[in-house]
C-alpha cells in the first residue's frame, strides 16, 4: 500500500509541479493504537519484537507524533 501511496505522490508532483502546486505525503509506519495492540496480541512477544525491530526508529509511533500534521495552507 505504501508503494502505491509513494507512486501516486510522485505522479501528482510531476503533473502538478509545473503549475506551482507542491505535493507532500505522510506515510507513517505502525502507529500504537488499540487496534494495533488487539491485532498483535495474538502474535506472541517475539513476533511483535521483530516487527518493532524492523521499524526505522525502533519503536512504534504514537498518535501524538502526528497530531499536528494536516493540510498546509
Amino acid at each position: 500500500m505504501k508503494r502505491n501511496h509513494d507512486a501516486l505522490t510522485r505522479v501528482w508532483a510531476a503533473e502538478l509541479g509545473p503549475r506551482g502546486v507542491t505535493v507532500n505525503a505522510v506515510a507513517p509506519g505502525l502507529v500504537d493504537t488499540a487496534m494495533l495492540r488487539a491485532a498483535t496480541a495474538r502474535m506472541g512477544e517475539e513476533a511483535v519484537k521483530g516487527m518493532v525491530a524492523r521499524t526505522p526508529l525502533g519503536y512504534w509511533a504514537s498518535a501524538r507524533h502526528y497530531w499536528r500534521i494536516g493540510p498546509l495552507n
